[in-house]
C-alpha cells in the first residue's frame, strides 16, 4: 500500500533534504508521526548516506525487524529499502534482498513483483561489487518484464557493465537507447575511461557536446581521466572555465591530476597554488605528480610544507613521497630517514605498503642497516 498524501509529503521532504540539521528535524517528526515505519526508515537511511553520514544510515538499517525480512506491504516499501542499501554501500544486502523478492532465497513475497524503480539500485550494487554474473541475471529479469527500455534502468546497466569491465555490453545498451540524457552519456564516458579506452571516451564527450547535451559536474569528473595529451587537457580546462565548474574542489583536484598526467606539471602547480581550499587529495595528487615526473625535491618540499601547515597525510600521501624519493638518483639517506621518522611519529609504520616502500627506498640508497 502506498503512503497517504501527508506521508508522501514527508517522504518527499526527506528525499530532498540538503543538510544534516534539516534531515534530523524530519527524522524527529517521523519518530513522532510514523514510529517503526519501514518506508520512512529506508528513506532516512538513504538520505543520511547521500549527505555523507553513512554511520547514521547503517545504524537505522540495523534496527529493522528482520523475521527473516522486514514486513513489506508493497513494492514501494521494498524499493525504498533496496535503494537505502545501495545508497549506504551495503551492496551485498541489496543483492540478498532482491534475491528474496525473486524467489531464489527463503522468505519470498509472491504478491510483490519488481517494477522500474527496483532495477536501478540493485543493478548499481552489482556494479560496485563487480558481480557481472548477478548483473546479467538482473538484466534478463528486466527484459522479461519489458522494462529494459526504461531510461534509468538503461543508465544503471551501462554503469554496471562499465564497472565490471564489459565495455561491449555497456556500448550495446548505450547504442540501443532510443532516448539518452546526461546520465547516459556520463556513464558511457566513464565506462570507456575506466577501461583503458580514453581516446574513445574523449571523442564521445565531444560528440555529446556537439549534440547539444550539456555536461554536468559528474560528466567532467568522468571525462578528465580521458585526456591523454596537453591539447586535450587545455580543451577540457577551457570548457570547465566557460561552464563555471572551476570552483568545485573535486573538479580542481581532478584537473591537477590531469595536467600532471599530461606532463604540464608547472600548470598543475599553478592551479594547486590558486586553490582557496585544499584537502588531502589535493596535496597527495600534487606530491604524486611530482614523483611521476622525476621531481623528487619538489615532492619532498611540498610534503614538508603540508606538514608545517598541520595537514596530516595518510598512507597514500606518504607512499607518494616515498616512491618519489626511491625513484630519484638525487635523493639521499638523510631524506629517507626524514620520511621514516615522520612515518613513525604519525603511527603509519604499521601499514604494510608503507613498510615495503620504505624498505625499497633504503635498499636503493644502499643502506641495508636501516632497511633491516
Amino acid at each position: 500500500m502506498a503512503p497517504s498524501t501527508n506521508a508522501k509529503s514527508l517522504l518527499s521532504l526527506i528525499q530532498t533534504s540538503s543538510s544534516l540539521l534539516s534531515l534530523q528535524t524530519l527524522h524527529a517528526a517521523t519518530l513522532h508521526r510514523h514510529p517503526s515505519n519501514l518506508s520512512f526508515t529506508a528513506a532516512l537511511a538513504s538520505r543520511y548516506s547521500l549527505l555523507g553520514f553513512p554511520q547514521f544510515s547503517h545504524y537505522l538499517l540495523s534496527t529493522l525487524p528482520f523475521t527473516p525480512l522486514p514486513p513489506f506491504t508493497s513494492t514501494f516499501s521494498f524499493n525504498l529499502l533496496l535503494r537505502a542499501y545501495t545508497d549506504s554501500n551495503l551492496h551485498d544486502q541489496a543483492l540478498s534482498l532482491y534475491s528474496h523478492l525473486l524467489g531464489s532465497s527463503p522468505g519470498t513475497y509472491p504478491q510483490l513483483e519488481p517494477d522500474r524503480f527496483t532495477f536501478p539500485p540493485v543493478t548499481k550494487s552489482c556494479g560496485y561489487l563487480c558481480d557481472v554474473e548477478a548483473g546479467v541475471r538482473i538484466h534478463k529479469d528486466a527484459e522479461r518484464l519489458g522494462l529494459v527500455g526504461d531510461l534509468a534502468i538503461s543508465n544503471a546497466l551501462i554503469f554496471m557493465y562499465g564497472k565490471c569491465g564489459d565495455v561491449d555490453a555497456a556500448r550495446k545498451v548505450f547504442d540501443g537507447m532510443s532516448e539518452k540524457n546526461v546520465v547516459s552519456w556520463t556513464a558511457m564516458i566513464g565506462c570507456l575511461g575506466r577501461n583503458g579506452k580514453r581516446e574513445e571516451g574523449f571523442r564521445l564527450f565531444k560528440r555529446m557536446v556537439e549534440q547539444g547535451i550539456r555536461p554536468n559536474r559528474a560528466t567532467i569528473l568522468n571525462v578528465i581521466p580521458c585526456a591523454v595529451n596537453g591539447e586535450e587537457a587545455d580543451e577540457l580546462y577551457s570548457f570547465v572555465i566557460r561552464n563555471g565548474l572551476q570552483f568545485d574542489l573535486a573538479v580542481q583536484n581532478s584537473l591537477v591530476g590531469m595536467f600532471v598526467r599530461c606532463k604540464k606539471v608547472g600548470f598543475a602547480r599553478q592551479m594547486f597554488d590558486r586553490m582557496p581550499v585544499k584537502d588531502l587529495v589535493s596535496w597527495s595528487s600534487m606530491i604524486e605528480g611530482y614523483g611521476q615526473n622525476d621531481m623528487y625535491l619538489e615532492a619532498l618540499q611540498l610534503f614538508r610544507d603540508m606538514s608545517m601547515l598541520g595537514v596530516k597525510p595518510d598512507s597514500v600521501t606518504v607512499l607518494g613521497v616515498i616512491r618519489a624519493c626511491a625513484n630519484s638518483m638525487l635523493s639521499c639517506l638523510t631524506h629517507a630517514r626524514f620520511i621514516h621518522g615522520f612515518v613513525i611519529r604519525n603511527f603509519l609504520d604499521k601499514n604494510l605498503v608503507s613498510e615495503t616502500a620504505l624498505l625499497d627506498l633504503y635498499v636503493k640508497r644502499g643502506s641495508l642497516t636501516y632497511a633491516s
